[in-house]
């Protein structure tokens, strides 16, 4: 029997869904609550069209909208080195990005020095029944799909043409980081989780199986119902991960203006320091 040639048709951009988007409905909820201001200087890392259109369609003013990659964006630098001095923003947002880096880590560091009041970011999440459904192969640990859908020459780690691994976070890995990137300061953090699809794309990609002619309403009504259902009962097991730093400036009940001052009283000798609770 010969072999049939697989084909890979790319995947182009969808605009579509937007304000059903976890993204523009989390970035709406902050808006309303006033967490957000639309004059708010935002710089937007590992950004693309999807970014500019939820910003846009939210009223965003005063956006930078930047990427590694020259094909898109309109600013172009590496994560992991923003060319940018401290604070220099008031906000600085990624969504589905990081896990792209090699570093991911890192890239948040650099994201939280150069905001003034927050840092935000949509990620996968990390949990019992992501692992189960990467070993039952209902999703991957690591992703090829971008470069296929670049021509093989851009879109994996640190956008080149190898795949990335999915890093998937939970509160207490960002916790850690904060607590351990600035001591001096009380962390203030909040997290959204739960369950998103995005229909349209889940479409396209089931329209490469056998299920490929089911018609494009039944698909979303499946999509749909999914998610309520999973948000309704598993909603902490969720796939979609939002954590929200906020810098408030608040030091450690240890600092006063950025100085550290013991709760107990210090007496230096000349042989060595002995200590005393006051």
């Amino acid at each position: 029997m010969m072999r049939k040639d697989r084909t890979w048709t790319p995947e182009q951009p969808s605009l579509e869904g937007i304000e059903d988007s976890a993204m523009y409905r989390i970035l709406e909820k902050l808006l309303k609550s006033g967490r957000l201001c639309r004059d708010d200087s935002l710089l937007t890392v590992f950004g693309g069209e999807f970014d500019r259109a939820v910003t846009s369609r939210l009223g965003f003013a005063n956006i930078v909208l930047s990427n590694k990659s020259s094909a898109v964006g309109d600013h172009h630098f590496d994560v992991r080195e923003i060319p940018y001095p401290d604070s220099s923003f008031d906000h600085v947002l990624a969504h589905a990005g990081i896990h792209h880096c090699s570093r991911p880590h890192q890239a948040v560091c650099e994201m939280y020095r150069v905001a003034g009041k927050s840092v935000m970011f949509f990620e996968a999440q990390d949990s019992w029944i992501m692992r189960l459904a990467v070993k039952l192969k209902l999703t991957v640990d690591y992703e090829w799909n971008a470069i296929l859908d670049h021509g093989l020459r851009r879109g994996g780690v640190d956008d080149l043409p190898i795949p990335n691994y999915v890093y998937r976070w939970t509160r207490r890995e960002v916790e850690k980081l904060i607590r351990s990137l600035d001591p001096a300061h009380v962390p203030f953090l909040s997290f959204i989780v739960g369950w998103d699809f995005t229909y349209e794309r889940v479409r396209r990609r089931l329209q490469r199986t056998m299920l490929r002619w089911l018609p494009f309403w039944l698909l979303t009504g499946i999509c749909r119902a999914s998610v309520f259902l999973f948000n309704l009962f598993l909603s902490r097991y969720g796939n979609t991960f939002f954590a929200r730093i906020e810098k408030r400036g608040a030091e450690q009940a240890w600092m006063k203006d950025g100085v550290f001052v013991p709760p107990f009283r210090v007496q230096v000798t000349s042989d060595a320091s002995a200590v005393e609770r006051s």
